[in-house]
């Protein structure tokens, strides 16, 4: 196997990944306590969809279909979210115990993005590479305002 061949196999996880976690996204919003949780939620679902635009581009420029191979990953992550809302329904935890979860998910995010950039990187590949950094960036911002959100909101309650 070839660094672009891995790179296209990385490319349609996290394609699936993005549109598994958008949904995901939404599910967290509904349930959170907190109304700036819930809306900090709901914009990491419209970043997702803004993610899988430049994942397209990538596609593209690949001369690639855009299509994901069902990220396993995500799924275990979300299914792993799912037992937590059940287990902390109707506690004044679930925002402390919904902000782990999509912390847990950006960091995987921030590790597919970094790979993916790197990758890109050593094919001189220069549109993916920056693409790919322009993600890594937000899901590190995203990932600090979390721990923030964590700090003086969720975990204080």
């Amino acid at each position: 196997m070839h660094l672009k061949q891995l790179l296209q196999e990385e490319l349609k996880e996290v394609y699936s990944a993005e549109k598994q976690l958008i949904l995901g996204m939404k599910k967290f919003a509904e349930e959170a306590i907190s109304p700036q949780i819930q809306s900090t939620f709901l914009g990491y679902a419209d970043d997702g969809a803004l993610q899988i635009e430049k994942l397209k581009m990538v596609f593209s420029n690949m001369d690639l279909p855009a299509f994901g191979k069902k990220c396993k990953t995500m799924e275990g992550l979300l299914l792993e979210a799912e037992d937590r809302m059940a287990n902390f329904a109707g506690n004044a935890m679930l925002d402390a115990a919904l902000i782990a979860l999509v912390q847990k998910i950006k960091h995987y995010e921030i590790a597919a993005y970094g790979t993916m950039h790197a990758y890109a990187q050593m094919m001189d590949m220069d549109n993916a590479a920056a693409l790919f950094n322009e993600i890594l960036k937000a899901e590190k911002a995203a990932d600090q305002q979390l721990t923030a959100l964590a700090l003086n909101c969720a975990n204080r309650k």
